[in-house]
């Protein structure tokens, strides 16, 4: 099972921002060249419309760029926060009373 798979089944919102920033500290913290990216990197997360705009760099760097093959981590992030970005607005409207959820806002350490 893949990273965007569980957080497609992600239970709760916090859930999700927990999978997420895992995910963004392990591949974009951790070696990829974040100077390149900082809005990716930059943790923590502040809600979902800062997903969404990472996202949005995410998509703009892909067709811009043509992906490559030696782009998969722009291509595997792209999944994963269009992943996120879903998940939330699902489970923001499954609650149904329109208020928006405050991110749980996750730091891991530094490494």
């Amino acid at each position: 099972m893949k990273i965007d798979d569980v957080i497609r089944d992600a239970p709760t919102e916090g859930t999700v921002y927990f999978l997420l920033t895992a995910y963004i500290d392990a591949v974009w913290r951790q070696g990829t060249d974040r100077e390149a990216h900082p809005i990716v990197a930059k943790l923590p997360l502040s809600g979902i419309e800062d997903v969404e705009a990472r996202l949005n760099v995410l998509m703009a760097e892909a067709h811009q760029h043509d992906v490559s093959a030696s782009d998969d981590v722009i291509r595997e992030s792209t999944t994963v926060f269009r992943a996120a970005a879903l998940r939330l607005r699902r489970l923001d409207g499954e609650r149904g009373d329109g208020v928006a959820v405050p991110a749980t806002q996750i730091a891991l350490p530094a490494a």
